[in-house]
């Protein structure tokens, strides 16, 4: 007897797409898999009709390439997808469920918008989070920047271990802090914060491309890559971050943000994180939960209120 299925799961997972891997928002809602370039998006650039396709888990299998990746076939067609380990069982459980559906009638498309916007008010809800230390307060700041920090972690963690990223991603955490106040009491101003915006975002795309090539190519082979990145991190936004805070930090604190920048923002760092190719250091999990958070910022845009 057929099975039928009305929730819908929802999240970013990486696609196989025309031979090469992109991270897509996907919802599999009944027998059908949509796949969006982010959720803002309201056409999905394409759809798998899941029933009665084969759910491959094997690592073995040449087709599941990388770790954590699966993969669904019907007939000659493969479709292939990648994800990290904290959700690898979570979807290879919802692609089992849906693909032992029948084909079932496509959603209505107000269907899938109201459960986007569902996500979407996950993402942007507002959470506390509290940052220690003298003169500091706590401060509004949504999830989106939380993984994204939670992620930079990890990044500085590969390299230089817990205890040094610990410490770094609470000097990162009291900046945030620090710009959201002074943004607040209106020392910082709109025009500044979308200075900051801009290269950020273009640094999260140029490391979201180098990505695609993590396990693919030597570190040596993207110098070029990892140098364009280097100093769009040091030109533009050490720089725009230095000249906006100037005024609001000791200089203690200046010195320990330019040290940052220094020891993990440069070129070497990047070569010696994209060389531990172990599987025992999980590093290609944190890149992944990296570009997902990166990803995620980039999806929304800065729409900050106009001052009086």
């Amino acid at each position: 007897m057929s099975e039928t299925i009305t929730d819908m799961f929802e999240g970013y997972l990486e696609c196989k797409l025309k031979k090469k891997w992109k991270l897509r928002f996907v919802i599999v809602n009944g027998s059908t898999l949509y796949y969006y370039k982010t959720e803002l998006d309201d056409k999905p650039e394409g759809s798998i009709e899941l029933a009665g396709l084969v759910l491959n888990t094997d690592p073995k299998d040449k087709l599941n390439e990388h770790k954590n990746s699966f993969h669904i076939t019907v007939g000659s067609t493969v479709n292939q997808f990648k994800t990290s380990t904290d959700t690898f069982k979570l979807w290879t459980d919802t692609f089992e469920k849906h693909c032992k559906l029948t084909a079932q009638p496509a959603p209505n498309k107000t269907l899938i918008k109201k459960s986007k916007r569902s996500l979407m008010d996950k993402i942007t809800r507002n959470t506390v989070a509290s940052v220690g230390g003298s003169g500091s307060a706590s401060f509004v700041m949504n999830d989106e920047m939380n993984n994204l920090l939670k992620a930079i972690e990890k990044l500085i963690e590969i390299d230089a271990g817990k205890e040094e990223a610990k410490k770094y991603e609470k000097f990162i955490m009291k900046l945030v802090a620090k710009c959201y106040m002074e943004w607040q009491h209106k020392n910082i101003s709109n025009e500044q914060i979308y200075a900051l915006d801009k290269p950020l975002r273009n640094a999260f795309t140029m490391f979201d491309q180098l990505f695609r090539y993590f396990g693919l190519k030597k570190a040596e082979f993207l110098q070029a890559g990892f140098k364009n990145l280097v100093d769009l991190l040091n030109n533009e936004i050490k720089t725009q971050l230095i000249q906006t805070l100037r005024p609001c930090l000791s200089p203690k604190n200046l010195s320990k943000l330019r040290d940052l920048f220094s020891l993990f923002f440069n070129v070497e760092f990047f070569e010696r994180v994209w060389s531990k190719t172990d599987p025992k250091d999980e590093v290609s999990d944190h890149l992944f939960n990296i570009v997902q958070a990166m990803n995620q910022y980039n999806s929304f845009p800065l729409n900050l209120p106009e001052r009086q």
